[in-house]
């Protein structure tokens, strides 16, 4: 729940992007981890949607704060192998 030390962490990685001229940042993952067997849950933040949704928002906050773009990805309940095709997610 350290929702400034998550912003502090988009920061770094919107100076890095900048030191790497990187212009737009591919995440956060806004996802929730809904199965223990997720193979791409380190990319999520949370199993509790409330909580994702925060650390997300102070991320992309921090990120942003230097001019970096980012690219939300992953939504809810997009997180599943079977039939995902044709899920209406």
């Amino acid at each position: 729940w350290n929702v400034d030390l998550i912003k502090q962490m988009g920061e770094a990685l919107g100076e890095e992007c900048i030191a790497l001229n990187v212009d737009v940042l591919l995440g956060p993952g806004a996802n929730m981890k809904r199965s223990p067997l997720g193979g791409r849950n380190f990319e999520y933040f949370s199993e509790d949607p409330f909580l994702a949704g925060e650390l997300a928002a102070n991320f992309i906050n921090g990120v942003q704060s230097k001019g970096v773009g980012t690219s939300l990805k992953h939504y809810a309940a997009n997180n599943q192998e079977f039939q995902r095709f044709s899920i209406s997610a």
